[in-house]
């Protein structure tokens, strides 16, 4: 069985040293003295200056040495949990063999099924994943799909988001729209997240986001990532559809509320959805008016 790495031990190859990706850390940005912003910031620092070929780097050196990857800047404990509080209950991180047999990273393609909403509030980052599954250029740009937990596996996955917006990007409100135009992803600034496979379960069940199928482990290792890009799992707790669909195309969003929207609100759609845009709509109710 492969033992575990941390990215230091693979930083050296046969050519010689990789940039290190393994700034540490602000003491304390787990434990809630910086707040979420210092949890961001430090946490940012080493995804953003990783450079092009760490992942295939990283990957090959734990194939070479038959061991698995553990991500130093994203470790299994309390510190990617939570920055506000301490873990309600005991978690356990555990990689997805030791969840289930026979782990696959998708399962007859990625869509909307595989994405179930776990423990965490972050129903708005799950709501742009589900668009995303409907561009299929856009999906296999964020998350590549030659991974596997069964040929070249090392425990070490990577997804590519979006760190800065430009300007090619609209957005509908409906109650809410929204469409995001991606032709013009290139003028902002890919980041490749670098994640290993530990995730957060109790009771040998995820605790956040799943699939639909139990083998199945895409959208736990997507949200991983998107945590890692914000600090901890904590700072998806609310937030805008908006936000996730820049992320994952580089654009900048526009809203329409249905009621105030111009007349020519479904040729602007129309013509939206023939240039490839995602689009998701969204309705503002108190828990009193679901109930009725």
């Amino acid at each position: 069985m492969p033992s575990a790495i941390n990215a230091a031990v693979a930083q050296q190859t046969a050519a010689g040293s990789v940039p290190s990706t393994t700034s540490t850390t602000t003491e304390g940005t787990g434990g809630g003295t910086g707040g979420i912003y210092s949890a961001i910031i430090s946490r940012n620092q080493p995804i953003i200056k990783v450079k092009e070929k760490t992942y295939e780097e990283l990957h090959k050196k734990c194939l070479e040495n038959n061991i698995l990857y553990e991500d130093p800047d994203f470790p299994p404990n309390e510190t990617s949990l939570f920055y506000s509080q301490k873990v309600p209950i005991k978690f356990e991180w555990k990689r997805p063999r030791e969840i289930c047999e026979n782990p696959r990273f998708i399962i007859g393609g990625a869509n909307r099924t595989d994405i179930c909403q776990g423990e965490l509030g972050d129903c708005w980052f799950l709501a742009a994943i589900a668009c995303l599954t409907l561009n299929k250029k856009l999906l296999c740009r964020v998350i590549p799909h030659d991974q596997s937990f069964i040929q070249n596996y090392a425990g070490i996955f990577h997804f590519q988001l979006s760190s800065q917006a430009s300007p090619s990007l609209h957005t509908v409100n409906p109650d809410i729209f929204l469409f995001a135009f991606i032709q013009f992803w290139r003028y902002g600034d890919w980041v490749d997240v670098i994640i290993d496979d530990c995730l957060p379960t109790y009771n040998n069940q995820l605790v956040f986001t799943k699939s639909s199928q139990r083998n199945e482990f895409w959208s736990a290792l997507l949200e991983k990532a998107y945590a890692k890009l914000h600090g901890s799992y904590e700072a998806l707790k609310g937030g805008n559809t908006t936000e996730a669909m820049e992320d994952f195309t580089g654009g900048v969003t526009e809203f329409y509320e249905i009621k105030d929207a111009p007349k020519d609100i479904y040729k602007i759609m129309k013509h939206a959805i023939a240039r490839g845009s995602l689009m998701a709509s969204s309705i503002d109710v108190s828990p009193y008016e679901l109930c009725r």
